[in-house]
This record gives structure tokens, sequence and C-alpha cells, in this order.
């Protein structure tokens, strides 16, 4: 059986800038586990952060972000492909809610 992780929207990211919008997306592990396929529908392109270089790949999942930093990024048919050889950057949570009274 293999790994795969699912989720609903993302980002690729020029520095600060929203280059891709994403939807549905899957990361698979492949062969050994040690290098995983993403593959997710783009809902929105902007297309001058869209051909810059470096790129980021941004998830949210709960309250962390998971960063993978300079990836090379493959966009056909409605759809960002990318091979991720290495594991995420996972920045602090994004939302800190206030406990309620």
């Amino acid at each position: 059986m293999g790994i795969r992780a699912t989720g609903t929207s993302g980002e690729v990211r020029y520095g600060y800038q929203v280059a891709l919008r994403l939807g549905q997306w899957t990361i698979d592990a492949v062969g050994d586990k040690s290098v995983f396929n993403f593959t997710a529908f783009i809902a929105d392109t902007d297309e001058v952060w869209a051909m810059r270089t470096p790129l980021d790949l941004v998830l949210a999942l709960g309250p962390f972000e998971w960063i993978w930093r300079d990836i090379p990024v493959v966009i056909a048919d409605g759809k960002v492909t990318i091979e991720l050889l290495r594991r995420p950057d996972i920045a602090q949570p994004r939302f800190v809610e206030e406990p309620t009274r």
C-alpha cells in the first residue's frame, strides 16, 4: 500500500506573490518513498508571477504551512505537477485563535 496525502487548496508562489492558486491536490509516494509526486488542479493563474523562478509550493495543513522552496513546476492541461525530492519546511502556525471566554 502506498502513501498518499490529499487536500483542497494550496499555492505556488514567487516570493510572497501568488503565481498559482491550487484546487484539489494529491501527493503520492514513488518507489522507496524518498520521492513524492504532487499533482493539483489550477484554480487561478497570475501569468506574470507564474513565469518567474524560483517558485515555492505552499500547502496549508491545519494551522501550519508546508513549504517546498525552489521547486521545478510543470503546468499542462489545467494541472500542475511537481516532483518533490525533499521534505518541506514547516512554518509556524498561520492562525492563533484566542480562547473563548
